[in-house]
């Protein structure tokens, strides 16, 4: 009896702390799948993007696959859609994985960060502001319409013309919690349906302004005006550190935590090839 008892004493002297220590110290998230090794034959996935990060994110992924099997259009099979759309498929099982802008408030659902990303402010590139940007009191102002010309902000007094993202977009979430206080953007406000659409139309209409990915940001290709928001440019230290205001994480998200090909992939994502190939697009996370 006395044997048994002392070997029991330890055993719950260790439960016990366990459970102190959970019951104070607020753990970090759980570390990203470890890496696996390669499937000899590859399981096929379904996989989400959102609609505003389809055209950045897309071609990294389609990578991973290639690189590790050399079957990258028979492993994945790519959707884009709206965030709202993607995650009501990814609960219904018609996906397997998600990549969208905005957490997912269903806690029950696993989603880790693999990139950040940020939304620049874009004008037309005829605007000339007075004092060099904007902060996010005066695009609360611009984007409700509640100021409708440019005379408060710049030697012009030439209408706005106002271009927004879908509400159902994670950008147009984020925008609106951040900047807008929950107000809905001004009536005039035109709908852009991809960052494609934002930049043509940005690039073409006299007094336009309006939101943008940066990593759909191509400097050498439409001619668009970035602008600094609270003095501040959306650059890899200011993302990288998260001081840029407007900064969002790409996330990755799954009904449980994977297994198989779409856990090699979330490790892909993870590690330094994976960081390098995101790093062209986004800004990488970590040390």
């Amino acid at each position: 009896m006395d044997d048994r008892l002392n070997k029991l004493i330890p055993f719950c002297l260790l439960s016990l702390f366990v459970f102190l220590l959970s019951a104070c110290v607020e753990l970090d998230p759980p570390p990203p799948p470890p890496e696996v090794p390669a499937a000899e034959s590859g399981q096929l996935i379904y996989i989400g993007i959102e609609t505003s990060l389809d055209q950045q994110l897309r071609p990294i992924l389609a990578n991973h696959t290639a690189e590790a099997v050399d079957q990258a259009d028979e492993l994945q099979v790519f959707i884009s859609g709206s965030r709202a759309d993607l995650l009501d498929q990814l609960k219904s099982g018609e996906l397997d994985s998600v990549f969208i802008y905005q957490k997912p408030a269903d806690n029950q659902l696993w989603a880790s960060p693999v990139a950040l990303d940020s939304i620049t402010v874009i004008t037309h590139p005829a605007i000339t502001l007075n004092s060099g940007g904007l902060n996010r009191p005066q695009l609360q102002q611009i984007f409700t319409a509640d100021i409708k010309d440019w005379g408060s902000f710049s030697p012009s007094t030439q209408a706005i013309a106002l271009f927004v993202f879908d509400h159902a977009s994670g950008l147009h979430t984020l925008f609106n919690e951040r900047v807008l206080e929950n107000r809905p953007p001004g009536v005039s406000a035109v709908v852009a349906a991809h960052p494609h659409d934002m930049l043509e139309t940005v690039a073409e209409t006299e007094g336009s302004i309006g939101l943008l990915p940066t990593s759909a940001l191509d400097p050498a290709g439409n001619q668009v005006q970035p602008i600094p928001i609270d003095g501040s440019f959306a650059q890899f230290s200011s993302v990288r550190s998260q001081q840029y205001p407007l900064t969002v994480p790409v996330y990755m998200v799954a009904p449980a935590e994977p297994q198989g090909e779409l856990r090699r992939l979330a490790a892909w994502l993870q590690s330094d090839r994976g960081q390098q190939l995101l790093s062209t697009k986004f800004v990488q996370i970590g040390n």
